[in-house]
């Protein structure tokens, strides 16, 4: 199903609004997206639940559409989408590790002696691009980190994880206009460094 800008506009602030019927179409729309980031993710994690981690991807879209600024064009929806939900993703699976030893990365799987068994039983269609798809979400993080400050990044983490601006402050022991401030800092210099 493909949507001009204003049909996307439209579904986002009926999204926004609380309407589900929309979010299942911007869900559908974007579908893909998610099944890429999802699918990218796995391959670090791969005993985790596929399921588990696609419910933590949706909640990130949905997150990512309530906070999406229509007013300005930068960034696009989909990139914004895509980011917060690597961000969800990642976040889940650092919270998820640190509570479970099961997670491991390629990596650990090759030095098992594990990574043609868990290939060969099919657990991974196309691992390359899985491989390539979660570096490419890695780097980006990566790249945020190194444009922003630490207080910035601490901001900007919390935003994207649809946490309220005073909670924020409250966290970070700041004042809602610092924080306010640090995000619209945060947000331009991603926006300088994406053109």
């Amino acid at each position: 199903m493909n949507h001009t800008n204003a049909d996307l506009q439209a579904l986002i602030r009926a999204v926004k609004k609380g309407d589900q019927i929309s979010f299942e179409r911007l869900l559908c729309q974007y579908e893909p997206l998610l099944t890429a980031c999802v699918s990218a993710c796995l391959v670090r994690c791969p005993y985790a639940d596929r399921q588990e981690v696609l419910q933590e991807g949706r909640r990130a879209l949905y997150r990512a559409a309530l906070s999406y600024r229509m007013e300005s064009a930068d960034p696009t929806f989909g990139l914004y989408a895509k980011i917060c939900i690597n961000h969800a993703l990642i976040s889940h699976f650092v919270r998820r590790r640190s509570a479970s030893p099961d997670c491991v990365s390629l990596d650990e799987l090759n030095e098992k002696g594990q990574l043609d068994s868990y290939i060969s039983a099919g657990n991974c269609d196309d691992v390359l691009k899985k491989l390539i798809d979660s570096e490419a979400a890695d780097a980006l993080y990566e790249r945020i980190k190194q444009v922003l400050s630490k207080y910035e990044m601490y901001v900007f983490e919390r935003y994207v994880d649809a946490m309220p601006l005073r909670q924020i402050a409250k966290e970070a022991g700041k004042s809602v206009k610092s924080v306010s401030n640090a995000l619209g800092r945060a947000t331009m210099k991603l926006r300088r460094k994406i053109q």
